[in-house]
């Protein structure tokens, strides 16, 4: 989904409609909020970024191990390489600014998510 998102759904978008490539945004829910903060910090081009209610550490909430832990076979040091908590940290400790971490960036998860615990 990484590839698709950064490169394949891009080039088609600006194949068939009339977009300004430098005002890319990213945005996703969930599990897939998560995904757009990875997409904005793990690659360039992005003019913003939003997330809704993402579970921004999946690599520590229990439902969000047994995902990555399919699609990683339990290397936990993969799976961290898509969670948005662990690239900032790992950003942070690399000296990287915290203002050049990731695009202007909105993320909201409301006052009474179910789920606010994986948050």
């Amino acid at each position: 989904m990484f590839s698709y998102v950064t490169e394949e759904l891009p080039g088609f978008v600006a194949d068939f409609f009339p977009v300004d490539p430098n005002a890319r945004s990213v945005m996703g829910h969930s599990m897939g909020g998560n995904g757009a903060l990875v997409v904005a910090m793990k690659s360039a081009g992005w003019a913003s970024c939003s997330a809704f209610a993402p579970i921004s550490d999946p690599s520590t909430s229990s439902f969000g191990v047994a995902m990555l832990s399919k699609y990683f076979g339990g290397d936990k040091a993969a799976a961290e390489q898509y969670s948005s908590t662990c690239i900032i940290k790992a950003k942070l400790l690399a000296g990287v600014a915290a203002k050049d971490i990731i695009c202007p960036t909105m993320c909201d998860t409301g006052t009474s998510d179910n789920f606010e615990h994986h948050l």
